[in-house]
């Protein structure tokens, strides 16, 4: 049987076409910090407890946006009224198939959501234990979450991937979320 193929951290990493000049206004370059908050694909999607990556936020009127990550690929989704949303999904083959097995396909759906945030216009004292203003009134960036599904594709038959079968996975369809934190470059890196 031939292994399931890694689906190896392609988190944030939506897929689509990369065109020759950006489209749209940038709403910000970010720094990313994300924590793993849950996981229920067990070995089948092993993942990091952390991540860290830059990511570049796009929006042009319709409302349109871009997720644009410093080497990768952009993804298409909205923005509006300080509100964003990415969704994608790619194909992952986990069992040729042969003519003793219809094969497995492996659907990974990805949706990255989020909310501006930007610094209190108020800066009111005694926010913070301190009497000086809370460390997410002084930020600018975003707060949001990354999920990640995997599941089986029509007509597929994974249960070979299973624990119970040798397999890496505790069940079908698994998911994996994690919270994300960005906070805006003052420089921009590309």
């Amino acid at each position: 049987m031939r292994r399931l193929l890694p689906l190896a951290l392609a988190l944030l990493v939506l897929p689509a076409c990369r065109p020759e000049k950006l489209a749209g206004e940038s709403v910000g370059q970010f720094r990313v910090e994300g924590e793993l908050i849950e996981s229920t694909c067990g070995a089948g999607h092993a993942v990091p407890q952390t991540l860290l990556f830059h990511v570049e936020l796009r929006d042009e009127p319709g409302p349109v946006g871009y997720w644009k990550l410093a080497d990768g690929p952009i993804a298409n989704g909205t923005v509006e009224a300080g509100a964003f949303r990415f969704e994608g999904s790619t194909e992952h083959v986990g069992l040729e198939r042969t003519d003793a097995h219809p094969g497995c396909t492996l659907i990974r759906r990805e949706v990255i959501a989020g909310e501006l945030v930007q610094p209190s216009a108020s800066g009111d004292a005694g926010d913070a234990p301190d009497g000086g203003t809370s460390e997410d009134d002084a930020r600018d960036g975003f707060d949001g979450t990354t999920t990640v599904t995997i599941s089986p594709a029509t007509g597929s038959e994974c249960s070979a991937l299973l624990l119970p079968q040798g397999g890496a996975f505790p069940a079908l369809p698994c998911e994996l979320s994690f919270d994300l934190r960005g906070t805006r470059l003052e420089e921009p890196l590309w």
